[in-house]
């Protein structure tokens, strides 16, 4: 069986879901794993396609890799024996990843993302943004402007290669729907078994996650939350 892989955005609710989907299939689990910053013992390799704020490499986070990202994904994640990650950092990397990994992505409304409450998740789009103007021309002027122009770039190209590799796309909003729209919305991504592992866990948890006296578990209750 592949190991498993979401692919997702920063502020996106991909550190809490990951992190019930890991506790619940009791699966070996390291966030981020193709992050230069987050994996130093492969830094090196990883540099080379994946990409994260620091200056050698932020260019990556807007390319799909070149002919040695296959190598380097061998390389680096099958010498180790864990079983799950969550990639906020690698949007154009889907077909890639989709070679090695069973993948899945969550993608978050934008008015749920913006403004975040951690200056790390400005700087990310900041860097996407100058990472994709290179290629794509982009207008904006001011910092906020161009994170949600480059927020907006990024989420249509991860929904675009999801489509076009038939990989399963969870909206945020939907785990916060009816024990039903929850169920739906993680069989697509993990299949029923494994779906009926988490359920009950991502219920639980994002009851904890909304303010005191919060009156529902909608999307529309947990803004200014910031989860990664």
């Amino acid at each position: 069986m592949k190991p498993l892989l979401m692919l997702s955005l920063p502020n996106s609710g991909s550190t809490w879901l990951g992190e019930v989907i890991a506790e619940s299939l009791g699966l070996r689990y390291f966030a981020e794993y193709f992050n230069p910053l987050r994996n130093p013992d492969h830094e090196e390799v990883l540099c080379r396609n994946f990409g994260c704020e620091l200056a050698t490499c932020y260019q990556n986070i807007a390319s799909p890799g070149d002919h040695n990202i296959d190598s380097d994904i061998r390389g680096t994640w099958f010498t180790e024996e864990h079983e799950f990650t969550k990639e906020v950092f690698s949007p154009f990397k889907l077909e890639a990843f989709s070679r090695h990994f069973e993948c899945f992505a969550l993608l978050r409304r934008p008015e749920l993302v913006f403004p975040p409450t951690r200056l790390r998740i400005w700087s990310f789009y900041e860097h996407a943004w100058v990472a994709l103007h290179t290629r794509n021309g982009l207008a904006a002027r001011t910092c906020r402007e161009r994170a949600r122009e480059a927020h907006a770039v990024l989420a249509q190209q991860i929904r675009d290669d999801a489509r076009r590799l038939n990989v399963p796309l969870i909206e945020y909003d939907d785990l916060f729907g009816c024990r039903a729209t929850v169920e739906r919305a993680l069989t697509r991504a993990l299949g029923p078994a494994r779906s009926r592992q988490c359920v009950a866990r991502v219920l639980e948890t994002r009851r904890a996650k909304l303010p005191p006296g919060s009156p529902g578990t909608g999307p529309q209750s947990d803004s200014g939350h910031a989860w990664e």
